[in-house]
């Protein structure tokens, strides 16, 4: 695989990890920034001190999602092994250290949850 194909791929998985599925779902309903409410994290259980049972299913589907999409590209891509545990990494760090809110995101269970499903299934 041509290494400007693996180096797009770890960019989109950084990308995907980056969309913080419970901070837009608590900007939305609220208009509030979840990372100052309950303890910080864009997680789907600090969503839920907020939007209830609703709001943890739809964040933890989210993230997992995010995390799926992206190893499932890599698969789709040929990417082997090796990268496709790099794209794991890049779209947990996205979710972690999501760069468009200071780097202060989830903690990434949910969203790793999701590549390991799709990587090992």
């Amino acid at each position: 695989m041509p290494d400007v194909q693996w180096f797009l791929l770890v960019a989109i998985a950084y990308a995907l990890g980056s969309v913080s599925t419970g901070y837009y779902l608590i900007k939305l309903r609220t208009g509030q920034d979840i990372r100052l409410l309950g303890s910080g994290s864009t997680g789907a259980r600090n969503v839920s001190r907020t939007l209830g049972t609703l709001g943890f299913v739809a964040t933890l589907v989210g993230d997992a999602s995010k995390g799926a999409i992206a190893v499932g590209l890599a698969t789709i891509s040929g990417l082997d092994e090796r990268g496709l545990i790099v794209v794991t990494v890049a779209v947990f760090a996205g979710h972690v250290w999501p760069a468009h809110l200071q780097f202060r995101g989830g903690k990434g269970l949910a969203t790793v949850m999701g590549a390991v499903l799709v990587m090992d299934y």
